[in-house]
């Protein structure tokens, strides 16, 4: 899976953190959907995700942030979801483009059979 790599990761961090801010308590919810990630076939690092959890974590407590359901999008795929969603701090994925067609659609709801 190709991963962005950053000159700056702590640009990406950052943004995370200036949204984490709006992360509400009683249905925890963060999606994170890179504009750059989006139809170039490139992820998020894993580490901005774990980021978010621990930011979640620091401001909410450890419980919302367990609670709290990180999604990820940007060129998620039927080559790469199955990667993407063990990754312990992804909870589901935003998909675009690659739900256009039922067959691609259908690989990507059922990744755990790919």
């Amino acid at each position: 899976m190709p991963v962005r790599e950053y000159a700056a990761l702590s640009v990406a961090i950052a943004v995370c953190a200036s949204t984490c801010a709006a992360v509400p308590n009683e249905c925890p919810l963060y999606a994170d959907e890179p504009v750059w990630a989006i139809g170039t076939g490139l992820v998020c690092p894993k580490e901005v995700h774990a980021f978010i959890r621990s930011t979640v974590a620091k401001k909410y407590g450890a419980e919302i942030a367990r609670r709290t359901i990180i999604q990820y999008g940007g060129s998620v795929n039927v080559a790469n979801v199955k990667e993407l969603m063990v990754q312990p701090d992804i909870d589901g994925c935003l998909v675009g483009g690659a739900s256009l067609t039922a067959d691609s659609f259908a690989k990507i709801v059922g990744f755990e059979k790919l």
